[in-house]
């Protein structure tokens, strides 16, 4: 809870900025599985709002595999789409 406090009161770092708020993320929308017409570029107004985009992305690289493996998601907000 402390740590996180002390995240949500320091800027975010330039280099976050480039990578989630670039114009180009070579097809970074395209390769999701749960995430059905929602954007998956965060909204960065602290470095915890950055760690908080890593998590989010990371999780969506795990659905991903799983779909592409054939097998179950086991998490929660696996919502898979038959299109």
């Amino acid at each position: 809870e402390e740590e996180a406090d002390w995240l949500k009161e320091q800027p975010v770092p330039e280099c976050a900025k480039e990578y989630w708020e670039a114009r180009n993320l070579y097809m970074f929308q395209s390769f999701q599985t749960s995430l059905a017409g929602r954007q998956r570029r965060p909204e960065l107004g602290s470095l915890y709002d950055v760690f908080c985009a890593i998590r989010d992305d990371e999780e969506q690289h795990a659905l991903t595999m799983g779909t592409l493996e054939g097998g179950s998601c086991e998490v929660e907000a696996c919502e898979l789409s038959s299109e």
